[in-house]
């Protein structure tokens, strides 16, 4: 198992690409990456899809300038200890069924006892942890010869484990301590038995039963009844696969920019860099910031002195943050970066010394003015009020990729079935490790 973490400041918008991988051949079936700061979790805005051997996120909003890892928690498996042990669809009867066959007919993959009184078994060559019966369609009547009046037996070798049978179109169970536990299990439709600690549960439609003790292993499976007409569908009988755990950190660094960032959480692609004093998008000034107070003044009468009555920790900051483009291009970006008015992530190099924090800004009321009223000069000077706010509950879509990118680095659809491993990735832009 493996977790690695790579910054790449050169990316635009940059980011620190997460690879998260269990052992080969496994497939995770839940998975979760964090990141790690100050021995606080924070959970990536992007998590891995379960299902994959291996798989790449894309951390944006990793924070500048302090020392952070990463970790991660998976359950996997090996889908080759999925695999049914056998699966005897009566269609291909008797197969490795065996004992009075003379009386059965197959049709429509259902497995029908003509005569009372006839056998037919199926030895369950392997542990087991769950069987379906397609359903039972038999209408027995408790009495002599008792217990063969039961269409299907669970058997650990000659001794009953239990016993499956109907009684007005429900599912009867008997076991060892308990004979004719009735459920509200419908028997004509395909119901489950699967094992669980302490014992099995059986589930259908209309509800479950659970069957408590500790049983031997289920050796054989039989078909029996002491009346014509019982009619039993496809069995099969599977495993399921033993899940393992991993729980791991990734080495810890620290991740520095030198362009201050305004970054879509939402869509990484529309996210704008801002230098600062630069001809080009660039950090004209930064506005007083204001932390406005949460407290209420009681004047008593008769008191010289107020009571200061808080509400709670003082507001976060508020300031204005100008900023200026030289191009048409550049204006064009930033206000398709403020046009869905999602909060936007404010991230600053450390070394700017700017005197604002680094987190979610909703942005206000936005000015934009000429620089020159000369329609030859395109430059702009923007004035973003920004309010720090929560960060938004929304998810990472298509971080500025498009069909026209694709064909221009990949030549054929060889290549790009190799690079992604599913038509989700293709669209995000999450690419197999090594491409």
């Amino acid at each position: 198992m493996t977790i690695t973490a790579t910054p790449d400041a050169a990316f635009a918008p940059p980011r620190v690409e997460v690879e998260v991988a269990v052992p080969t051949g496994n497939i995770m079936s839940s998975v979760s990456v964090w990141r790690l700061r100050d021995g606080i979790r924070e959970d990536l805005r992007t998590q891995p899809t379960a299902g994959l051997t291996e798989r790449t996120v894309y951390d944006y909003e990793c924070p500048r300038g302090v020392p952070v890892s990463y970790g991660w928690a998976a359950e996997y498996y090996d889908p080759d200890d999925n695999a049914s042990t056998f699966s005897e669809p009566f269609t291909t009867f008797p197969g490795t069924w065996t004992g009075d066959t003379v009386s059965g007919s197959v049709s429509a993959n259902k497995l029908t006892l003509l005569s009372p009184f006839k056998t037919i078994n199926r030895p369950a060559m392997f542990a087991w942890d769950r069987i379906t019966v397609a359903y039972l369609d038999a209408e027995s009547t408790p009495g002599s010869p008792g217990d063969l009046l039961s269409p299907v037996y669970f058997m650990n070798g000659a001794t009953k484990v239990f016993v499956l049978w109907t009684k007005a179109g429900k599912l009867m169970i008997d076991t060892p301590v308990a004979a004719g536990a009735a459920t509200t299990i419908d028997a004509h439709l395909p119901f489950t038995v699967e094992k669980v600690d302490g014992g099995f549960v059986v589930s259908g439609t209309g509800g479950t039963a659970t069957i408590s003790g500790t049983y031997a292993s289920i050796t054989s499976i039989t078909v029996s009844a002491a009346v014509e007409d019982v009619v039993v569908g496809a069995i099969t009988a599977s495993t399921i696969a033993t899940t393992s755990t991993v729980a791991e950190e990734s080495d810890t660094f620290t991740f520095d920019i030198d362009t201050l960032w305004l970054i879509n959480p939402a869509t990484p692609g529309l996210s704008v860099p801002v230098e600062y004093d630069e001809r080009t998008t660039s950090v004209s000034d930064v506005g007083d910031v204001t932390q406005a107070s949460n407290v209420t003044l009681h004047r008593p009468i008769g008191s010289t002195l107020a009571i200061a009555v808080a509400a709670g920790p003082r507001y976060g900051e508020e300031f204005p943050l100008l900023v200026r483009t030289e191009t048409a291009a550049e204006e064009t970006a930033l206000r398709a970066l403020l046009a869905p008015q999602v909060p936007i992530l404010l991230l600053t190099p450390p070394d700017w010394g700017l005197g604002i924090t680094d987190g979610y800004y909703s942005v206000g009321d936005v000015r934009r003015r000429r620089i020159s009223q000369s329609y030859e000069r395109p430059e702009r000077l923007f004035t973003l009020p920004l309010v720090a706010v929560e960060s938004p509950v929304v998810t990472v879509d298509n971080p500025g990729w498009s069909w026209a990118q694709l064909a221009a680095e990949f030549a054929t659809w060889t290549e790009v079935a190799a690079a992604f491993a599913t038509w989700a990735d293709v669209a995000s832009n999450t690419r197999r490790p090594g491409y």
